[in-house]
């Protein structure tokens, strides 16, 4: 096996994991152990990558023996008995239900109405205990509303707000940043008097502005875990099968081999690239890689509601921190879980750049 630091008895190296960012402690390790690293979880033998090359070797040449998913017990207690799309094992059950959510790709779809769908099914069964049945006739009244006062509802885009926070931070922090992409909005937008679905594809700043933040901050800094289902060899090492593979997508994002100035938030560098959200170049995976068996499915729709909301934000208002506090004095503090989060909410002071334009 790899090499890694020594386990204790029972719990392993869960130790050096607790009460940490886990995705920064496996990077830290990894400096000293190594692109592919084993460790032991409790009594299960884990390798942690960190490296665009060995994560190729996992999620390309040997995708097939690490398709699946751990089978562990909180996943199938919270997750149907691993039934849903993510979990589910590879194999018939699973492409069906991967044909059930890419069946439309390449036809057009309706995504600010697939976004109000979701987003109001989902406040009805948190506010109800269950979905109206009205919710499809209550869709449309609301759809007419908003086409009266050319408003925008943040809610519509709930999977993205952990993204869109990120995204705001960085260009407060960058001052230079968020001028450019305002006047790349306003400039797209200025004649209309608000932002528009048609017009998002024009604004090539801001989308690499949500492009570099997907860098420094992936929304699943360590992607859900692979498990093999048979022996292979990979860089020189024998690994067993039921071995666990964890792939550190953030300490990939931020390897300074193959990033220039990998700490810094630049846009530009994404300006000239053909770099996508696919995963076929390895060093930029926020969604996973690999053959597009694991890659996330909602690419599309999470995209196009995040440059909406975003192209909003920067349209309608200019931004500054409360009182007296500097741009770099911003805290940039995460807290760690399924996805990391900003620790502490984002409190910021909007400043209407047209008044009327938030009336129109």
């Amino acid at each position: 096996m790899p090499p890694g630091p020594k386990p204790l008895p029972i719990i392993g190296n869960m130790h050096q994991l607790f009460g940490s960012l886990a995705h920064r402690t496996l990077r830290d390790l990894a400096i000293k152990y190594g692109p592919l690293m084993h460790l032991k979880l409790g009594e299960v033998s884990t390798l942690v990558v960190t490296s665009p090359e060995v994560a190729e070797e996992f999620m390309k040449t040997h995708d097939l023996q690490f398709v699946n998913r751990p089978q562990l017990i909180s996943v199938r207690i919270f997750n149907y008995d691993c039934t849903n799309i993510a979990f589910a094992p590879f194999g018939e059950y699973w492409r069906q239900l991967r044909k059930i959510c890419v069946m439309d790709q390449g036809s057009t779809v309706n995504i600010s109405r697939k976004i109000f769908s979701f987003t109001y099914g989902l406040v009805a069964r948190v506010a109800f205990g269950k979905k109206s049945k009205y919710q499809e006739e209550f869709i449309s009244l609301m759809e007419v509303a908003l086409k009266m006062n050319s408003g925008f509802n943040a809610a519509d885009v709930y999977p993205s707000v952990k993204i869109i926070q990120w995204a705001m931070s960085e260009m407060l922090k960058n001052p230079g940043v968020m001028k450019k992409a305002q006047e790349e909005v306003r400039k797209a937008f200025d004649g209309s008097g608000n932002v528009r679905e048609s017009g998002l594809h024009e604004l090539k700043y801001l989308q690499a502005v949500i492009k570099e933040t997907f860098r420094l901050h992936p929304p699943v800094p360590l992607l859900l875990p692979r498990e093999s289902s048979e022996q292979c060899n990979i860089n020189g090492f024998e690994i067993p099968t039921k071995t666990r593979v964890i792939i550190n997508a953030w300490a990939i994002s931020r390897d300074p081999r193959h990033w220039t100035d990998a700490e810094k938030f630049k846009p530009e560098r994404f300006l000239d690239s053909t770099i996508d959200y696919q995963g076929k170049d390895l060093k930029y995976i926020p969604f996973g890689a690999g053959t597009g068996r694991r890659i996330c499915p909602g690419i599309a729709l999470g995209l196009a509601s995040m440059e909406l909301l975003l192209a909003q934000l920067l349209y309608h208002f200019d931004w500054k921190l409360p009182g007296k506090l500097k741009n770099e004095q911003l805290d940039m503090a995460e807290a760690f879980g399924l996805t990391v989060r900003r620790k502490n909410d984002l409190q910021l002071v909007a400043v209407p750049y047209k008044t009327g334009s938030l009336l129109a």
